[in-house]
């Protein structure tokens, strides 16, 4: 409709019976835009342009672009606005940097796997049945890869019209058998696989009204019973959403919605977990758990005799990470920030003031919005692990908890996927675009 209004707008354009007249012609312009949907930016959640740019703003653009811009607050759209964005705001498209070897060891590429159909987000996963690699496949199904790239099953779903997936989570529960989660950004429902994804449950149901949005989703055991819960984070009133395993909803957290995203915080000594969550401010909530079981309920602030890191100070971010990266395999956070515009940058968040740190990352926007660009594992066979940065340009920064780069790999194309893992005395990093998904054997380390 608004390509429409502006061929009426336009001087030459033809007249008919049916033409309006030029005042008319203004007002067909103004409805057109008026009557842009609100997400037109993407069906993720909500972004808000830079203060410095000609389309200065504090007012939410909903998007897809949460990724690639600032966190913001829940509220309606300010139309002149986009009116202003559509007509001026520039469109950062990534540069991608040219192919180049990191400086402090070699990537030699070990297997490449092209026979899927669109490959997305991939999760690298170590347990007693050996170490494999899955993969979303066209955002209904998952390849199942072995560490020589060879497929070793394919998994395709039958969801609804939302039930497309661009990310996946697991966990494992106290049996040791592995669970499944799919979701996509901006979608509304979630959905659990057992170990051979077979469809097991959906949250929430589909009989429940449309909402704005599901920002991500976690499969976390909350309440210390061995079974992992499933949390959805949304851009909506809904806040903080926690099921069961099967899909019935156990408790709401309203406090601080709308959530732009969620990770599981440091395991407890009991088994059980808490959370921590960004608010629609950039800020970075905990939520912990009181009770085990059917008695567990949620309280703001950290889990008792643990201090509270001072996140108060640090940059405001819009996605976060979480994982053993620290020494010892302490469990460290990092978020990623957008200062400006186009600009991106890697935030350690603690828990100890020593891991929190800045770093700036290559600037643009993520060509494939629904990329996890952050991921972690052991690559170099030390005691600690290592952080995995994918940036919009296709390069991927490799830094230890504390924010010292180890160095930076320049793929030469752009990025819908990262992982790595480590088999026997080598380590690998997984790299997924639109073309194959490849795994690269980290050589020749040099390290100081």
């Amino acid at each position: 409709m608004l390509w429409r209004g502006l061929r009426c707008f336009r001087d030459d354009a033809p007249m008919s019976p049916t033409s309006p007249s030029w005042p008319r012609r203004f007002v067909f312009l103004l409805l057109s835009v008026l009557t842009l949907p609100s997400t037109g930016y993407g069906s993720d959640p909500a972004r808000r342009l830079d203060e410095k740019s000609p389309a200065s703003t504090t007012a939410p653009i909903s998007s897809d672009d949460v990724r690639n811009g600032c966190p913001c607050d829940e509220a309606a759209v300010d139309r002149s606005v986009l009116v202003r964005a559509a007509f001026e705001q520039p469109v950062l498209r990534p540069e991608i940097s040219p192919h180049r070897q990191p400086d402090r060891f070699k990537l030699v590429r070990a297997w490449r796997a092209e026979q899927i159909a669109m490959p997305g987000n991939v999760v690298c996963v170590d347990d007693p049945a050996g170490i494999r690699i899955v993969a979303i496949d066209s955002s209904r199904g998952v390849v199942v890869l072995d560490t020589l790239g060879r497929t070793r099953a394919r998994h395709g779903f039958d969801l609804t019209a939302d039930g497309a997936i661009s990310f996946l989570r697991t966990a494992v529960d106290a049996t040791g058998k592995r669970w499944w989660l799919g979701g996509r950004h901006g979608g509304q429902q979630v959905v659990v696989f057992d170990e051979a994804w077979q469809l097991h449950a959906t949250y929430p149901a589909l009989t429940s009204p449309p909402r704005v949005g599901i920002r991500t989703a976690q499969l976390v055991d909350l309440t210390a019973d061995g079974t992992p819960e499933i949390v959805v984070a949304s851009l909506g009133t809904e806040g903080l959403q926690v099921a069961s395993l099967e899909g019935h909803r156990l408790w709401p957290q309203h406090s601080f919605d709308p959530v732009l995203d969620v990770v599981p915080d440091a395991p407890q000594p009991d088994g059980g977990r808490g959370l921590v969550c960004v608010d629609g401010h950039g800020g970075l909530l905990s939520v912990s758990m009181e009770g085990r079981g059917v008695d567990a309920k949620p309280v703001d602030g950290p889990a008792a005799r643990r201090p509270q890191p001072d996140w108060q100070m640090r940059p405001t971010v819009y996605s976060l990470f979480a994982g053993p990266v620290a020494p010892n395999g302490g469990w460290a956070f990092v978020g990623l920030s957008s200062p400006r515009a186009g600009e991106n940058m890697a935030v350690g968040l603690g828990p100890a003031e020593d891991q929190c740190w800045e770093l700036s990352l290559p600037d643009g926007m993520y060509s494939d919005s629904s990329i996890e660009p952050v991921a972690w594992a052991d690559l170099l066979g030390t005691p600690r692990r290592q952080w995995l940065i994918a940036a919009p340009d296709g390069s991927i920064t490799v830094a230890w908890a504390d924010g010292r780069v180890v160095d930076r790999y320049r793929h030469g194309a752009p990025l819908v996927g990262i992982g790595g893992y480590r088999d026997e005395r080598d380590g690998f990093i997984v790299i997924a675009t639109r073309d194959s998904i490849e795994g690269y054997r980290v050589d020749d380390v040099a390290l100081d």
